[in-house]
């Protein structure tokens, strides 16, 4: 999306290019809609470098998790990753099905309860997920280039505040519904 500016002063308008097709609206920067487009480009970079190791950025995500959880010696399921994303059973079964297809996760008797399988990670997924590391920092430089320390600072409180007072809000409407 771009501003028009004349000289000193900038219009309100704002072209979103979607489809080949411009539309301007007159309401003032729309932030959610910025904040997508970084959350779209980051995404795609990510996955465009992950891709050399088989990998999705979500994949990536959950062998973060796995490999946290493991190294606290906390045994992982199904059911905590769909917990914990927020996701449904079957796209955790689906992702997991992938990376154990891809030689990334193997799944091994939970020593407690043998009904449950606990999720670990293989050697392949560690040093992919170390790599996922290297990819994710060497992003956040290039979206932050150009910022000061403080301003690098200041940007993450906005997007943490900014987020908080979404979820406080979208929380409580569901409370009220």
């Amino acid at each position: 999306c771009y501003i028009f500016c004349r000289g000193a002063a900038c219009s309100p308008f704002l072209i979103f290019v979607k489809g080949g097709y411009n539309f301007i609206m007159d309401t003032g920067p729309h932030f959610g809609q910025q904040i997508k487009h970084l959350s779209i480009a980051f995404e795609q970079a990510i996955n465009h470098s992950l891709a050399t190791q088989g990998l999705t950025n979500a994949q990536s995500v959950f062998l973060g998790f796995i490999s946290f959880n493991e190294k606290k010696g906390v045994a992982v399921h199904a059911k905590e990753l769909a917990k914990h994303f927020k996701l449904k059973n079957s796209t955790v079964s689906g992702i997991l099905q992938r990376l154990e297809k891809s030689g990334f996760i193997e799944f091994v008797p939970d020593e407690n309860d043998h009904r449950l399988k606990r999720v670990i990670l293989t050697q392949k997924a560690k040093e992919a997920h170390a790599y996922s590391f290297q990819i994710f920092d060497e992003l956040e430089k290039k979206m932050l280039k150009g910022f000061t320390e403080d301003e690098a600072n200041l940007f993450y409180l906005f997007l943490m505040r900014a987020a908080d007072n979404i979820r406080v809000d979208y929380l409580s409407e569901i409370k009220r519904g």
